[in-house]
């Protein structure tokens, strides 16, 4: 993702430096059009950890949206999760679970949080 040092750069502008240093190191791949992983290395845990709090996701979909002038979720994996092509594990059936809950959310016109812990 392109904009990956754009949002990274807003996060540190606007005073979120904590997250801003959790996030450094990390890549961001667009795996569709409305969903970005943020890819943490193996010695990365504690920053996957703190990153992936509701309020921490908000913001930077918030961001990533802001700069990509569309809305996004955001998700974080870690860097076995993802394939050569830059994909993640199609294995993943919870994720699977997880976008259809929300096509149906969208289908219906009605708001879907979800909170992955």
């Amino acid at each position: 993702l392109e904009a990956w040092q754009d949002v990274l750069k807003e996060l540190k502008n606007c005073g979120r430096m904590a997250l801003y240093t959790f996030l450094l190191g990390t890549k961001a791949v667009e795996l569709d059009n409305r969903i970005i992983a943020i890819v943490f290395g193996e010695s990365q845990k504690s920053h996957k950890d703190a990153c992936s709090k509701a309020e921490n996701i908000e913001l930077i979909e918030k961001i990533a949206g802001k700069i990509l002038g569309r809305e996004v979720r955001v998700k974080c994996i870690d860097e076995d999760d993802v394939l050569p092509d830059g994909n993640s594990n199609p294995s993943d059936e919870r994720d699977e679970m997880v976008e259809k809950a929300q096509e149906l959310a969208d289908k219906l016109n009605v708001p879907l949080n979800i909170i992955d812990e």
